[in-house]
């Protein structure tokens, strides 16, 4: 589960209209998952990150632990 200060920082972000912060913030929580051992929901974060992101014309896709281990 994400951090109060993750949860607090999603809203203000979003409430802010920052963009940017908002997929900063949501990235930073899947990648605390992922320390944590959630593998799966951390990727589905970064999925949905992705598809938001896309869906705005905002940069490219974040890599997967697969995508990284391919390179």
């Amino acid at each position: 589960m994400a951090s109060a200060e993750h949860v607090k920082a999603l809203l203000k972000s979003h409430l802010d209209g920052d963009d940017d912060r908002f997929y900063s913030v949501a990235m930073q929580v899947a990648a605390h998952e992922a320390k944590r051992g959630h593998g799966k929901l951390a990727q589905e974060l970064r999925a949905i990150i992705d598809d938001a992101k896309s869906r705005r014309g905002l940069g490219s896709p974040v890599p997967t632990s697969d995508a990284r281990a391919a390179s």
